[in-house]
C-alpha cells in the first residue's frame, strides 16, 4: 500500500478552497487557541511569535467541515463549536501543582462515547515547538478514528507529530505550514524527530511503500 505524506507550503484557506466536498475521511487539527502561549514564561526556550494571539475565524471551521467527513479539533473549548458527545481528553499525567494545563480537550464530530488518552507530556525530549503534542497521541487518534488507506488532513503542521504518526499508521496525509519553508520543516522531521520520537514501529527513511512529497511556493528553497 502506497502512503503519501504531503506537506504544503501555502495558505491553508487557499488550499482548502480547491478541495472537493468530503474529500478527506478525517480532519485532525490543532489550530491556535488564541491564548498567546508562545509568550508564556515557561516557553522561554522558544521564539516569541504572535501565531497564537488569535483564533481561526468561522470560515476556517466551515471549510474544515466541508472538506472532511469527520473532524477532531484540539482546543475545542476555545472555539464556537456545537456540543460534542465524542469529545476527547489528553491527560498529560502531571501533578496538581503543574504550572500549565494538566490536560487538553479536543472537540469531535464523531458520535461515540468520550475517550481519554493518558500519556506524560514529558515523555518526548528535545521539543521543537512550544505546543508540541506527542506522536503517541496521534497514533492513538488514528488507531481509534481512522482506517489504513484513508485520507487525513491537518491544517497546522507545528512540530510534525501528526505527520509522523500518519507515516507509521498508514494513511494518506496532507499537512500545511507557512513558515519556515516546507523543505526546512521536512528536514526537521526526517533528521531531528523521526529517529527519536517514541513510536511503535521503526522508521525506514528509504521505505518503498512511503513517499514524502513537498508542494508549494517554497518547496524547492
Amino acid at each position: 500500500m502506497l502512503v503519501m505524506i504531503e506537506l504544503l507550503n501555502c495558505d491553508c484557506m487557499e488550499y482548502m478552497a480547491t478541495v472537493p466536498d468530503k474529500y478527506f475521511d478525517l480532519a485532525c487539527v490543532d489550530p491556535p487557541y488564541g491564548i498567546g502561549i508562545s509568550s508564556n514564561p515557561v516557553r522561554q526556550i522558544h521564539d516569541k511569535k504572535k501565531w497564537d494571539d488569535t483564533t481561526p475565524n468561522d470560515e476556517y471551521f466551515d471549510e474544515l467541515k466541508r472538506i472532511s467527513k469527520h473532524q477532531i479539533i484540539w482546543g475545542g473549548n476555545y472555539f464556537n463549536l456545537p456540543p460534542s458527545q465524542g469529545f476527547l481528553i489528553w491527560d498529560k499525567k502531571q501533578p496538581h501543582d503543574f504550572s500549565l494545563a494538566m490536560c487538553e480537550f479536543a472537540w469531535s464530530s464523531i458520535q461515540s462515547p468520550a475517550k481519554m488518552f493518558r500519556f506524560s507530556v514529558l515523555a518526548e525530549k528535545g521539543k521543537i515547538h512550544p505546543t508540541q503534542k506527542p506522536v503517541a497521541l496521534y497514533e492513538w487518534l488514528l488507531t481509534n478514528y481512522a482506517k489504513k488507506g484513508q485520507k487525513v488532513f491537518d491544517s497546522h503542521l507545528g512540530s510534525g507529530s501528526s505527520a509522523i504518526a500518519a507515516h507509521y499508521f498508514g494513511v494518506d496525509f496532507v499537512d500545511w505550514r507557512r513558515q519556515p519553508s516546507a523543505r526546512n520543516v521536512l528536514r526537521q522531521l526526517l533528521i531531528c524527530r523521526m529517529p527519536t520520537a517514541p513510536i511503535s514501529r521503526p522508521f525506514l527513511l528509504n521505505s518503498r511503500t512511503v513517499s514524502w512529497q513537498l508542494r508549494g511556493r517554497s518547496a524547492t528553497s
